[in-house]
């Protein structure tokens, strides 16, 4: 006999939310980056003031592709469990316990 699935939304919800608060964080500790790179591009003329650049909105994309796939999950998380919890409240009552055959 298979184990009935068990999940804890409470749980699920607590752990997205760590998704989403990881996902700020990153995005504010880049901000400085960012800014630091911006300004150093400016000091520099020419080639390496262009590369520096180049390398700043880089990086950019990548972090900014990074925290949507992150805070993408995190919400697919939190819509999930509500959608388990919607479909287990409205199907409560409706099946007899476990093993009891009906």
């Amino acid at each position: 006999m298979s184990e009935p699935l068990r999940f804890d939304p409470e749980l699920l919800h607590r752990q997205a939310n760590k998704l989403l608060d990881h996902v700020e964080t990153h995005r504010q500790d880049h901000i400085g980056h960012d800014a630091d790179l911006t300004e150093l591009a400016s000091r520099w003329p020419g080639v390496v003031g262009s590369a520096m650049e180049n390398l700043r909105a880089g990086w950019d994309q990548q972090h900014e592709a990074i925290r949507k796939q992150v805070g993408d999950h995190a919400t697919w998380i939190l819509d999930a469990t509500a959608k388990v919890v919607g479909a287990d409240d409205g199907n409560a009552g409706r099946f007899g316990g476990p093993g009891s055959g009906s």
